[in-house]
């Protein structure tokens, strides 16, 4: 999935949201206010938005509150990155 990219160019990052889940606030992540959570049978599942308004689902390990911050991440082979378009 790397295959296009240039130092310094856009590119973009594709996460399934089974990878995410919450990590230390202070961790380079993804920040994003809770709009819910639901039991999913064996884990909680949580929904927000990030700052850029782009909506998210994410695994939790327990209910969150809405209206909560967290920040969430993924381990580096989770995620993949494709060239993106320069605006």
């Amino acid at each position: 999935a790397l295959a296009g990219l240039a130092p310094g160019g856009a590119a973009l990052a594709a996460v399934r949201p089974e990878d995410l889940y919450p990590i230390a606030q202070d961790s380079a992540g993804i920040l994003v206010k809770v709009n819910s959570t639901e039991f999913r049978g064996r884990e909680f599942v949580g929904f927000g938005v990030a700052q850029d308004g782009t909506e998210l689902s994410f695994r939790a390990p327990k209910v969150l509150e809405a209206g909560a911050e967290v920040m969430v991440g993924a381990n580096a082979e989770a995620v993949l990155v494709y060239p993106g378009e320069s605006t």
